[in-house]
C-alpha cells in the first residue's frame, strides 16, 4: 500500500475546516479539492497531530476528553484485547481516535488491568482448517465465544503457534510437480489430504503464476469443454463479483449480453444500459450509444439507474455534441 505524504495545503485546509464541519465531511471535501483518496481515520490522525503541534485547536466538543461510551468499551475489552485492540475497536465503533499509549493511561487511571490474553487452543485446532482466511476464523472465534478479541492480537496467537498459512517450500514443490495435470481446484484437495493445509485456489493460482507455472492445454481443454457443454445455447449467466455483466452462450461460445443482442459491431459505439445495471438482461434496457457521447454522459455525471432520466440524459449530450460540433464550423468558417 502505497502511503502519500500530507502536503501543506491539504494540512491549511483541514485546520481551517475542520473545526467547522468536523470529520467526516472535511475529509469528502478534502479529497474532492485535491483528488486524493484520504480515510477518515487518516483525517483524523493527521488532525490529532495538527493539534499535538499545536496548529490547530479543536471546539470544546471536539476536545479529547473521554465520553462515558468510550470509558465502557474500554472497561469491557481492556483486560482481552489490550490498548491496541481497544484503540481498534474504539475506532471500529465510535470513530474515535485513541492511540494506544492513551488507551494505556486511561486504563490506568481506572484501574483496569491487562490480563494475558487466553485463546481456547483446543477450538483453534478443531476449526483451523475449515476456514480459508484468519479473519473468516477470527469472526467465528468471537462469535462463538461470546467475546471480542481484537484482530491483531488474534492473528499474532497464530503467528506464535505455528498457525500460518504461507506455503512451505515442500508444498511449492509438490504443486510445482503436479499443477500442470491437475490444475487448481485439484491441487487444493491434494494440497488438503496431503498436508492438511486449506489453501484457496486464488493463492494457489498466484503461487504457481509467481513460479511462472501454468495448466496443460490437456486440462484447459477439458476445463473449457465442462464449461462450455453444461450449458445450452442462449443460456445467460452473470459474471463478475464487484462488477457484475451479463453474458449469453452462443454457438461461438459465451458473448456479451449486451453486445450480441444489440447485435454490436461497431467500435464507434457501446452498449449501454438504461438503468445503468450491467446485469440486467432485459433487452429494452439497452441502447447502443456512440462513445463520443458516453465521455460527455460520464464528464457530467449524467448517469442515472432511472431509465427515463438516462434517455433524458443521452437526449441532452446529443443536444451538446451538435452544438459543439456547431460551434468547431463556426470557427473554421471564420479563420
Amino acid at each position: 500500500m502505497t502511503v502519500t505524504k500530507w502536503t501543506p495545503e491539504e494540512d491549511q485546509f483541514l485546520i481551517e475546516n475542520y473545526p467547522l464541519l468536523g470529520g467526516k465531511e472535511t475529509i469528502q471535501l478534502l479529497n474532492e479539492h485535491y483528488h486524493n483518496n484520504r480515510t477518515e481515520r487518516a483525517g483524523y490522525t493527521r488532525v490529532e497531530i495538527l493539534r499535538k503541534q499545536g496548529l490547530m485547536d479543536l471546539p470544546k466538543k471536539e476536545r479529547m476528553y473521554w465520553t462515558a461510551a468510550e470509558d465502557q468499551i474500554l472497561k469491557e475489552n481492556y483486560p482481552i484485547s489490550g490498548s491496541k485492540g481497544v484503540s481498534e475497536l474504539l475506532f471500529e465503533r465510535l470513530k474515535s481516535i485513541r492511540t494506544e499509549d492513551a488507551v494505556q493511561h486511561r486504563a490506568d487511571y481506572l484501574g483496569i488491568k491487562y490480563i494475558k490474553l487466553q485463546i481456547d487452543e483446543a477450538w483453534v485446532q478443531n476449526n483451523y482448517m475449515h476456514f480459508e482466511r484468519n479473519k473468516d476464523l477470527w469472526e467465528k472465534y468471537n462469535e462463538t465465544h461470546d467475546r471480542q478479541v481484537a484482530y491483531s492480537s488474534f492473528e499474532g496467537y497464530l503467528i506464535r503457534t505455528g498457525y500460518q498459512r504461507m506455503f512451505t517450500d515442500e508444498m511449492l514443490e509438490f504443486l510445482a510437480e503436479h499443477y500442470a495435470d491437475w490444475g487448481a481446484k485439484r491441487a487444493q484437495k491434494e494440497l488438503l489430504e496431503r498436508f492438511g493445509v486449506l489453501k484457496s485456489i486464488h493463492s494457489i493460482h498466484f503461487q504457481m503464476s509467481q513460479l511462472k507455472i501454468g495448466i496443460s492445454k490437456e486440462v484447459m481443454s477439458k476445463l473449457i469443454g465442462d464449461s462450455q457443454d453444461s450449458y445450452p445455447e442462449g443460456s445467460i449467466r452473470i459474471h463478475g463479483t464487484k462488477r457484475k455483466y451479463a453474458v449469453i452462450k452462443t454457438k461461438d461460445g459465451w458473448k456479451p449480453y449486451a453486445k450480441h443482442i444489440l447485435k454490436n459491431n461497431n467500435d464507434d459505439y457501446i452498449a449501454t444500459p438504461l438503468d445503468h445495471n450491467q446485469s440486467n438482461t432485459n433487452p429494452e434496457n439497452w441502447v447502443l450509444i456512440p462513445k463520443k457521447r458516453v465521455v460527455i454522459m460520464s464528464k457530467n455525471k449524467l448517469w442515472s439507474t432511472d431509465p427515463e432520466v438516462t434517455k433524458t440524459a443521452i437526449m441532452l449530450c446529443e443536444l451538446i455534441y451538435a452544438m459543439k460540433q456547431q460551434e468547431k464550423e463556426n470557427q473554421n468558417e471564420s479563420t
